[in-house]
């Protein structure tokens, strides 16, 4: 898969996203993975980020089966406030892990993040994961050192970066 094309999570679709997020939590705590926890995002949060117009999904057979939400800031993790686009609750349906779905997922956000006029895109992850590291650096996203965010109560994350080109890729690139 080389192209998708995601739309906005419709307001009917906060459950959903939710369900897919706690799937995803089991599969990482199958693999010993502490990420996310399995009921720790609510619907009427999600409901929210829909309303404001955060979450993108990808969706077939009438569900999401990949998501991303988008911001502008994120003072939690990058307290420096540079303009950027910030990627968060980047989700794929596990029974589609392996067909190029979510390398798709991330070129598109990083496209919309173009669209908004940023040329950085930046987020994270638990410091302790691994395999995400290594798939972020894989495509083209650099370590910017870990964000202690304890005091919010939540385990330290590693913190990427990715510099955009100055023109968005050609459909189906």
């Amino acid at each position: 898969m080389t192209f998708v094309d995601l739309r906005p999570a419709g307001a009917d679709e906060a459950a959903a996203l939710v369900a897919l997020r706690d799937a995803c939590a089991r599969w990482q705590l199958s693999r010993g993975v502490v990420q996310w926890a399995p009921g720790e995002v609510s619907v009427d949060r999600v409901a929210a980020q829909v309303a404001a117009g955060e979450w993108y999904v990808h969706a077939r057979h009438g569900r999401p089966d990949a998501a991303i939400r988008i911001v502008e800031e994120d003072t939690l993790v990058w307290p420096d406030g540079l303009p950027a686009g910030y990627l968060h609750g980047f989700m794929v349906d596990r029974a589609l892990a392996g067909a190029g779905l979510g390398a798709a997922v991330l070129r598109w956000a990083e496209d919309e993040v173009r669209a908004r006029g940023h040329d950085v895109v930046r987020l994270d992850c638990v410091a302790t994961n691994d395999v995400l590291r290594s798939y972020y650096r894989a495509r083209g996203y650099t370590e910017r050192g870990v964000a202690d965010r304890s005091a919010a109560g939540l385990l330290p994350c590693m913190r990427f970066e990715k510099h955009l080109a100055a023109t968005p890729r050609p459909h189906g690139a």
